[in-house]
């Protein structure tokens, strides 16, 4: 079998296992198995996380990664290696990232010694928690003194090999807020005796919302959006409670910080107008994710693997952002639209042409070369064929 063939394997096993957050042990059970297979001895991080590294002559290294969790969402594509997992689907890609960076470290291993190290991360709890920010406490880049660290995502708003980002803010900060009202119940056809807390939900979405912001500077935009609305127990009986569930999304701490402002001062208004108590819970935060300007600026000018164009910033958040703040760091996507392939990320129908996992691993393969991985020592790194590959021969 072929590596790509192989790459392409990869991609339909782990698609079949999809699992959520860190509770990822059949995933991480395949990702060990193949590593050993190829020559590595992959360290456990993060519960379910882990780090293979192509050790170099020195401590210089370069990382790339991957991130492994899916999501809970019921599959829809039909495909014979369709989830079997009832509820959970990798919606997102993050088969194909664990699949491309596979596919690379078993092109690496077959080269001679290099120069700079290569770490390669498959991280956990990226959709939920921040799996990022666990590893980088339990010493990821421990030993090493890490150049660059990067990542693709598959975008199916991007034409098919196609790979697209930018130097600075390339996506958004997010944070997620619970907000619970709480009032007092009774009959429907009484409402002067209750205090509704389903109408003060409502008018509360109406009001977030118009916080949105997407025209002006870059720094100074945002977005709310609520996901849930949970209320009520019955067509008859007002509401005494009502949690809403939803995220901010901005390019700037500052802006984050006056919109959350925003939002206690609209609570505090419908506090005193319909006599609702107003709870607030911020959590889940994840930094804006921005590209270091020299190692953008260096891929912009020398990556030939793949058509190259600007995008962005983008409005969807990565805990890839954590890494960034302790080592440069540059966040790609990679086209994947495609006729029959235009369902959008996090959708039941979510799904993309294999071959496509080439063109990412060619980009890997061409981001080792430019960093000098075996420091000007001629290494052929071979390109590989699409041809090699048939869907239906997998």
């Amino acid at each position: 079998m072929t590596l790509a063939h192989t790459i392409m394997a990869h991609r339909r096993a782990l698609h079949a296992i999809p699992e959520l957050g860190f509770n990822l042990h059949r995933t991480k059970a395949y990702l060990e198995r193949e590593l050993r297979r190829i020559g590595y001895a992959p360290m456990t991080l993060g519960q379910t996380g882990l780090v293979a590294v192509r050790e170099g002559r020195g401590k210089n290294a370069v990382a790339f990664r991957a991130d492994m969790d899916a999501l809970p969402v019921h599959e829809q594509t039909d495909q014979s290696y369709a989830s079997t997992f009832l509820g959970q689907m990798h919606a997102c890609g993050h088969d194909g990232h664990m699949a491309m960076v596979l596919g690379f470290a078993e092109l690496i291993a077959k080269t001679p010694k290099p120069d700079k190290s290569i770490l390669f991360i498959f991280q956990p709890a990226e959709e939920t928690s921040g799996g990022a920010q666990t590893l980088i406490e339990e010493g990821v880049f421990q030993g090493y003194h890490v150049e660059g660290i990067f990542a693709l995502h598959l975008d199916p708003s991007l034409s098919q090999g196609i790979l697209g980002f930018k130097a600075g803010v390339m996506m958004a900060a997010i944070t997620e807020f619970t907000i619970t009202l709480t009032g007092s119940g009774g009959h429907s056809a009484r409402p002067e005796e209750a205090c509704d807390a389903l109408r003060a939900a409502a008018e509360l979405i109406t009001h977030y919302h118009n916080l949105t912001k997407t025209r002006g500077p870059t720094d100074t935009q945002a977005r709310i959006g609520i996901g849930a609305c949970n209320a009520g127990e019955a067509s008859n009986i007002i509401a005494d409670k009502a949690v809403l569930q939803g995220t901010i999304r901005t390019f700037s701490e500052a802006t984050q910080q006056t919109i959350i402002k925003q939002m206690h001062a609209i609570n505090e208004r419908l506090e005193a107008r319909h006599g609702v108590q107003v709870h607030r819970h911020f959590h889940g935060a994840y930094p804006p994710v921005i590209n270091d300007t020299a190692l953008s600026a260096r891929l912009m000018k020398h990556l030939t693997a793949v058509p190259v164009q600007t995008i962005g910033p983008l409005s969807i958040s990565d805990d890839f952002a954590f890494y960034q703040h302790v080592v440069p760091g540059v966040y790609m996507m990679l086209g994947t639209g495609a006729p029959g392939y235009d369902a959008p990320l996090h959708a039941s129908r979510f799904d993309f042409d294999e071959t496509v996992l080439l063109d990412g691993v060619h980009v890997y393969r061409d981001i080792a070369i430019l960093l000098d991985i075996w420091d000007n020592r001629r290494v052929e790194l071979p390109m590989l064929a699409k041809n090699d590959h048939e869907k239906s021969s997998v």
